[in-house]
């Protein structure tokens, strides 16, 4: 054990020092029983962005894979691989480690694709997640975004975990996308002709807002309780779906804790909602308060 300890603690240094073939002289050097899940995710993650996936890792991946050391970490870096190289034929690439992964997980390839997608997304970029899930129509994917999003934050719900952040800003990005004015961010769309009509927007609206809430509660466990460009994202939200008691709330609530400074944006969308309330009273106080923010975030 000391001994898969100090060789393993020897290429982290190798790679430091980016003394890349002496880390590869010392992985040959060691036999099966001294090569763990750990050192093969030290190998890959030294040459990832070095190396082609035809060469040395492809090797590697493929002894990690035989030696029963294949880990979703290594995973996530052999397809990072991939994705940087010059290969034909990336994405059978792709559902192959995935597919090996999926097994040592004993879950499906589909599982596997849908529960990761957002770290899919991250390390292989927009295109390769959205073909790995089999959206052809990369132009509405966002729409599949959602739905996974939603389907997500109801099983961390029911599970009591909280979901990938990027999950929880695709929701406030697009729950209740019908209702929203395409051009102008945080306003509405004008209520439709017939009764019929304003029932249908009334319940999207309804549906939105209910989880737009439920984000910004989980949102409190991760960073994102502290990004402007989050708290931003649910003003336009609340705003475009006619919450605008909840959009005068939030801001407020945000403006009123010293961690973060506001976007005059965000300011701008609970002006506009105090107007559409008529409440002249609190557009004075929003004013105050934006002006009172923005001049923070100048000095």
């Amino acid at each position: 054990q000391r001994l898969v300890q100090s060789a393993n603690e020897a290429l982290r240094t190798f790679f430091k020092m980016n003394n890349d073939e002496d880390a590869k002289l010392l992985f040959r050097s060691l036999n099966d029983s001294s090569r763990t899940a750990e050192t093969y995710i030290i190998m890959v993650g030294g040459l990832v962005e070095k190396e082609p996936w035809s060469g040395e890792i492809s090797q590697l991946y493929q002894s990690a894979v035989q030696s029963k050391c294949l880990t979703e970490e290594l995973a996530f870096l052999a397809m990072k691989s991939v994705v940087f190289s010059k290969l034909d034929g990336k994405m059978r690439v792709l559902r192959d480690i995935i597919a090996d992964t999926s097994s040592v997980l004993n879950i499906s390839p589909e599982e596997f694709n849908s529960s990761r997608y957002w770290q899919l997304k991250r390390t292989l970029g927009y295109r390769f997640a959205k073909l790995l899930m089999w959206w052809r129509n990369l132009s509405s994917s966002w729409e599949k975004e959602l739905k996974l999003s939603v389907r997500q934050l109801k099983q961390g719900r029911q599970g009591g975990h909280v979901i990938d952040e990027d999950a929880l800003r695709c929701i406030v990005k697009f729950a209740g996308h019908n209702q929203r004015d395409d051009i102008n961010q945080g306003v509405p769309v004008s209520d439709g002709p017939s009764e019929k009509d304003q029932v249908i927007q009334n319940k999207e609206r309804k549906y939105g807002i209910k989880l737009i809430r439920e984000v910004v509660v989980d949102a409190h466990q991760t960073t994102l309780y502290n990004s402007p460009a989050f708290v931003d994202d649910v003003a336009i939200g609340f705003c475009s779906l006619k919450a605008y008691d909840e959009c005068i709330k939030f801001v407020k609530e945000m403006h009123s804790r010293d961690l973060i400074k506001l976007k005059q944006s965000t300011y701008e969308h609970a002006i506009y909602a105090a107007e559409e309330k008529k409440d002249l009273k609190m557009v004075d106080e929003l004013i105050r308060n934006m002006e009172d923010g923005c001049s923070l975030n100048i000095k």
